[in-house]
């Protein structure tokens, strides 16, 4: 009920949940894990709209502390693999698909 109430709104923050074994973000426009064993963010699902979104925010940080802010590699590198292999908007990840 609470991710439905979430999706629904104008704007609403990811709902975020821990556990013993990572932490997992879901929101309208991208679902992603970290496992506490891996510094590395999994992205599940995302849409353009968030890839952008990313991006833009970078952008503005760098403006705004007048230094280099970059996304980090693996982030980089998950966001160019979605935008090829998308779906419209909308990219999944194979190994977690429902079908």
């Amino acid at each position: 009920m609470e991710m439905l109430q979430a999706m629904r709104g104008k704007y609403s923050p990811p709902i975020v949940r821990k556990n013993g074994n990572g932490t997992i973000w879901v929101d309208r426009y991208y679902v992603a894990y970290r496992l506490y064993e891996s510094s590395e963010v999994k992205y599940v699902y995302m849409t353009r709209y968030h890839i952008l979104e990313e991006v833009y925010s970078y952008k503005a940080a760098s403006k705004l502390r007048d230094k280099q802010v970059k996304l980090p590699a693996d982030i980089q590198k998950q966001f160019a693999y979605a935008l090829k292999h998308m779906d419209g908007n909308i990219w999944t990840d194979p190994e977690y698909a429902v079908t």
